[in-house]
């Protein structure tokens, strides 16, 4: 019911954006509360952003079984185009449904994303499936949904695969979180990376850092 009046909203908007929209749309700030649609695209990482880490492909099977598939995530530092700087971090997401599944996949859902500041897109020069849009219904939540036509260019068919789902953040520490894959049935608790809130240690290091600092410049 949730879903198929989100579908009628979106159908309704995608409509008026499709009639309004007069230039291609580039990552933006994801609000909370906010939706991206269309979602926004935008080129490659730029060939200095650091690999720090890569989660997957890490197997998911919905309850009950009528899709699985595999979610693999990538976490970069130095991404010039971050536009909260080059020690903040950018996360990479990619699904892949299997090709034995028996339903399309509509939606990937993250969370851990806490009060960080969010800039969402999709890599348009990589290859699969471009999201519909892009929300942040919660603090903490952030999802990607495939939607159909006429609304967008379709659900993850079984043996397709998405684009690189990027997330620039202000975050500069990493660490495990939970995501989510839903559709008929809905796989929880998959091993993914997001930014992490500093522990008060760190927190102390930083700030006797800066204090050090100051007295260097005083």
């Amino acid at each position: 019911m949730l879903r198929n009046t989100r579908r009628t909203v979106m159908l309704a908007a995608g409509v008026l954006a499709i009639v309004c929209m007069a230039a291609p749309v580039r990552a933006a700030l994801l609000n909370i509360g906010g939706t991206l649609f269309p979602a926004p695209g935008e080129p490659d990482l730029p060939a200095g952003a650091v690999l720090l880490s890569t989660v997957g492909p890490t197997a998911f099977l919905a309850t009950p079984p009528v899709f699985s598939g595999t979610l693999t995530s990538q976490v970069y530092r130095n991404d010039s185009t971050n536009p909260f700087g080059l020690n903040a971090l950018t996360f990479a997401y990619r699904v892949a449904n299997n090709e034995t599944s028996q339903n399309a996949i509509h939606r990937l859902s993250l969370g851990g994303y806490d009060s960080f500041q969010v800039d969402a897109s999709y890599q348009s020069t990589s290859t699969g499936l471009i999201p519909t849009f892009i929300d942040r219904p919660t603090v903490q939540a952030i999802g990607f949904s495939f939607e159909g036509a006429p609304v967008g260019p379709g659900s993850l068919a079984p043996g397709a695969s998405t684009r690189l789902l990027i997330l620039q953040t202000n975050a500069t520490q990493f660490g495990p979180i939970l995501a989510n894959v839903i559709d008929g049935g809905q796989a929880n608790g998959i091993a993914s990376l997001g930014p992490v809130v500093p522990e008060p240690a760190t927190l102390g290091a930083l700030v006797l850092a800066g204090g050090l600092l100051l007295r260097r410049r005083a």
